[in-house]
């Protein structure tokens, strides 16, 4: 089984739809942030989830009207605080159970300039997650976020992250997306660079 993985594509509806048709997956995942700040009541994500099987919203979707006027660089701390991070969702691929949520890695790549006033949050944090992936016994996580494609092994658990189709982050100076073939002894991820 062919998956497609992608995230923060922030309201690009064109690309999108053209590495969907090019992939021609049989699961396509995104890992959040489809629009930036385009959120008026009448939620545009609607318009592109018919192509996709799994989603999360990210942290450009949720609360994002009540937080219009936070300043970019405190954002993803004051709804932390608030406690605005609970957007996951599990689902089998086979029987392997895997975790798709914007933001799991705690860190200053995913929380910005504010993670020193987050800090106290951490162990709250690593908590909840642990708790999450231990009761669901889960195999595998996709994050997103920070728009930097990686795959790496956490103890029994492959974390993998799309990074951004349209809008990369340094390090990474392309566009991202992965490729995963899932069989029933496992899956396997390929980052695939623009």
């Amino acid at each position: 089984m062919k998956l497609l993985i992608i995230a923060d594509t922030h309201g690009d509806k064109i690309f999108y739809k053209e590495i969907i048709t090019k992939e021609k997956a049989d699961v396509v995942i995104h890992a959040g942030d489809f629009d930036k700040w385009e959120f008026d009541g009448n939620h545009k994500i609607v318009d592109i989830t018919k192509e996709v099987h799994h989603y999360v919203l990210g942290n450009h979707g949720i609360g994002v009207r009540k937080y219009k006027d936070t300043p970019t660089s405190q954002l993803n701390s004051q709804m932390l605080r608030d406690g605005y991070w609970q957007d996951y969702k599990i689902f089998n691929i086979f029987n392997h159970r895997i975790l798709l949520v914007h933001i799991y890695d705690f860190s200053k790549r995913a929380f910005g300039d504010d993670l020193q006033d987050v800090e106290k949050f951490k162990s709250e944090w690593e908590d909840y997650w642990t708790n999450i992936i231990g009761k669901n016994k889960i195999s595998y996580i996709i994050q997103a976020h920070t728009h930097v494609a990686e795959i790496k092994k956490n103890k029994k658990i492959t974390i993998v992250n799309p990074g951004s189709l349209l809008f990369p982050k340094f390090p990474q100076k392309v566009g991202s997306y992965i490729i995963a073939n899932a069989n029933e002894k496992g899956i396997k991820f390929k980052i695939i660079y623009l």
